[in-house]
């Protein structure tokens, strides 16, 4: 179960001392650069946030509440 003193990306390093703590946004831009280098579909964090925002905004406007009013 979540909590708000747990990250939402947890490190998963062999060393115990960075077990758990959060990942920097560094490293998770590295990983969505590496996924859409593998997966050959080219997309970054930043359109990522964008595309997601629009969704929920869509879904928002759809139950009837304005984006700007949540």
């Amino acid at each position: 179960m979540a909590s708000d003193k747990m990250p939402v990306f947890a490190n998963v390093s062999p060393d115990p001392a960075k077990r758990g703590l959060p990942l920097s946004d560094r490293v998770i831009k590295r990983l969505i650069q590496d996924i859409s280098e593998v997966a050959k579909v080219k997309f970054s964090c930043h359109w990522l946030r964008h595309s997601h925002a629009r969704r929920f905004d869509c879904l928002l406007q759809r139950i009837g509440i304005h984006p700007t009013d949540a």
